[in-house]
């Protein structure tokens, strides 16, 4: 009798977890429908609608979220937060416009802290929980165009990144230079995991559940790195990168390419990578690489008569570090009260021009 009553203890524990599952999955959903689409006109959400922009944010960075939400807005886009902890939740449901899930447990782990520091256990442990986020709204087949919030998007990034049969495209995390090449396989520079699109199918569900399941074997390591880990060796399902996503723009292109390869895509997790200057990576910097500064990249993208897409504030450890920065440069459009809290109000986008050099006097 004890263990009958054990089992039926058991069971019950079970349906009720599954219950509550259950309600958070279809939450998710109701979450999701709200902004899928992407774009606020419903005449550019035209074939979109199973297609969402996505965000991550724990509390120590709803700054950066009100920022990324007033670029997100000059673009008639609209978002869902996938927030990482209860504080950042609560916030953002009683403090702001925005759409707010929270990334309550799973199977990474409860994030608890603020964290705001490259690579402590707290910032890795909410960029594992990212890509868990992530994982589970490809397998309820919406299409994921994500992005980390210190990422300023200046001009619309979807016409560049969702491709016929490209199943993932990705930013690169490295600076901006004209003519470099990159080795999906060789190179030591990774792909960035702060900005990306990848489209739901059998394939990225595995690799993205094959990617947040990585995570505690590697506990000193954030999610990218990670991530290019199983990227790069995986075999089911095997990936094949096509080079710069701006070279595949049409059907009979891939195609072609295709068939010249010997491949067929449908067996094959396809990826391609945006251009560093468009999709910029680390350029407000001035840490890493001080020659490669944002005046450089001001002219590298004139000499492809191109403008920037989206500016990422990477390469800078630490919530203010990263701020300051975007300040400094014009990337940063939040504004706050008298009392210093931020308000549903954006300040206007004006492009950063850089001083001129101080004028040199003759001594003759």
């Amino acid at each position: 009798i004890a263990a009958m009553m054990i089992a039926v203890f058991c069971l019950c524990l079970l349906l009720v977890s599954t219950a509550n599952a259950a309600v958070d999955r279809a939450e998710m959903k109701n979450m999701l429908d709200k902004v899928a689409g992407i774009y606020t006109d419903p005449s550019k959400a035209k074939g979109l609608e199973k297609t969402v922009l996505i965000t991550a944010c724990n509390f120590g960075f709803v700054n950066h979220l009100h920022n990324f939400k007033c670029f997100a807005d000059r673009l008639g886009m609209k978002f869902l937060v996938m927030a990482m902890d209860a504080q950042a939740h609560n916030y953002i449901t009683k403090n702001t416009t925005m759409n707010s899930f929270l990334m309550g447990g799973g199977a990474v782990g409860e994030v608890t802290g603020s964290a705001t520091d490259f690579r402590t256990k707290q910032f890795n442990l909410i960029t594992a929980k990212k890509k868990e986020a992530v994982h589970d709204i490809l397998q309820l087949g919406y299409d994921v165009l994500f992005s980390d919030t210190d990422v300023a998007m200046i001009r619309d990034p979807l016409p560049y990144m969702n491709r016929i049969n490209v199943d993932y495209a990705h930013s690169l995390n490295y600076m901006c230079t004209v003519g470099e090449t990159w080795d999906f396989h060789k190179s030591k520079i990774e792909g960035n995991t702060g900005f990306y699109f990848v489209r739901s199918n059998n394939n990225t569900v595995k690799l993205w559940a094959d990617a947040f399941a990585a995570a505690p074997k590697y506990p000193r390591l954030d999610d990218q790195a990670i991530f290019w880990k199983v990227i790069r060796t995986s075999k089911k399902p095997a990936v094949l990168p096509i080079g710069k996503c701006r070279n595949f723009n049409s059907a009979d292109d891939m195609a072609s390419m295709f068939r010249h390869h010997g491949h067929d895509h449908t067996k094959y997790l396809i990826s391609c990578v945006l251009d560093t200057c468009m999709f910029s990576s680390g350029m407000i910097s001035n840490v890493y690489e001080p020659e490669l500064t944002y005046d450089k990249l001001q002219e590298n993208l004139k000499r492809l008569n191109e403008t920037i897409v989206t500016l990422h504030a990477n390469y800078l450890s630490g919530n203010a570090k990263k701020m300051n920065r975007m300040k400094e440069y014009g990337f940063w459009l939040a504004t706050t009260d008298e009392n210093g809290a931020y308000t549903n109000k954006c300040a206007d986008y004006v492009p950063h021009v850089s001083p001129a050099p101080a004028a040199t006097v003759s001594k003759h």
